[in-house]
């Protein structure tokens, strides 16, 4: 990869990290924003023209922004992850190893790790990389390991519950017949 590529790639995800996230990448509840990043094609340009090192490259700028000491800011470098690690197998393989810093600086649920002001987004930091990671580890964590693990550890720190697919389907069967049964007893 040139130097000019890089610089490129560097610079684009610092855009898009530092625009307003929340309006201008995907999240997980609205993946197409109203108006959208004009630095995400750059971004996945790069990184698909060069294979071998853009994934690194975009991967270590990441992290460098979710060690950042501004929410907005870790919230943007989650937003791009997302989209980047749905799309590039290389570049998962690169950020995969750096779970524990995404949980740590993402997540809000290591105590000695507060995220940081401004608090609009110190509280919506938390919900959508735990949105992003659980859709993460349902997509890729039978792949990475150490994906699985992060996902498990930030459920039971989080004390949170996510329902399986199976769950959740066996879940609107029975509500499909309780309400095909009351629709029976009003007949």
């Amino acid at each position: 990869m040139d130097a000019s590529a890089m610089s490129t790639l560097r610079k684009a995800i610092r855009e898009a990290v530092a625009e307003s996230p929340d309006e201008t990448l995907p999240l997980p509840d609205n993946p197409n924003p109203a108006s959208p990043s004009p630095f995400l094609p750059i971004i996945k340009d790069v990184v698909r023209t060069h294979p071998s090192d853009a994934p690194r490259v975009a991967a270590d700028c990441v992290i460098l922004h979710l060690r950042s000491k501004d929410s907005e800011e870790r919230l943007g470098a989650m937003l791009v992850a997302d989209v980047l690690f749905r799309r590039s197998q290389a570049f998962r393989s690169c950020l995969v190893p750096s779970m524990e810093v995404i949980i740590s600086n993402a997540t809000g649920c290591k105590q000695e790790n507060p995220l940081p002001p401004p608090k609009k987004y110190a509280k919506k930091l938390p919900g959508i990389s735990v949105k992003i990671l659980e859709a993460w580890a349902e997509s890729f964590g039978q792949k990475y390991k150490p994906l699985a693990l992060a996902w498990t550890f930030v459920k039971t720190k989080m004390k949170l519950h996510a329902p399986s697919r199976e769950e959740v389907s066996a879940q609107r069967a029975l509500e499909r017949r309780e309400a095909e049964l009351q629709r029976r007893v009003r007949e």
